[in-house]
């Protein structure tokens, strides 16, 4: 999800995606956000920030500079996501969690996953104690 994501402001201080990387001549990124295992190498915090899954992860550690995935803005975003997920989690039962993440999950009549799936699902999971 992270290829089709970018919610990038050219000519702001908070750009991200594409722009940040066009801001620093289209340098190539370490990891592509076409490869499989390419979740799997960051993490969400519940401050809605993104970090290496690992500390030693440069490559995790550079994608995330070079395309400012860790922007105010996207931090923001992510957050609000998570506030979503933890009032509903409150407010429901676990199995009406459970139904009401797997259907904001289903990509849409185009085929499209939501904005921020990967966030979505990462916390869902962790609220639900899904490892």
């Amino acid at each position: 999800n992270l290829h089709a994501s970018c919610n990038g402001s050219p000519g702001t201080t908070d750009h991200c995606c594409g722009h940040k990387r066009a801001e620093q001549g289209n340098p190539d990124i370490p990891i592509s956000p076409l490869d499989e295992k390419c979740e799997r190498r960051f993490l969400f915090t519940g401050f809605g920030q993104i970090k290496p899954a690992k500390d030693d992860d440069h490559e995790a550690r550079e994608t995330i500079a070079t395309l400012g995935l860790d922007s105010q803005k996207l931090r923001g975003m992510r957050r609000t996501i998570m506030i979503e997920l933890e009032s509903c989690q409150k407010g429901m039962k676990p199995e009406e969690f459970r139904t009401y993440v797997d259907q904001k999950l289903q990509p849409d009549k185009n085929g499209r996953f939501p904005e921020f799936f990967t966030t979505y699902r990462q916390y869902a999971n962790e609220l639900l104690g899904v490892a």
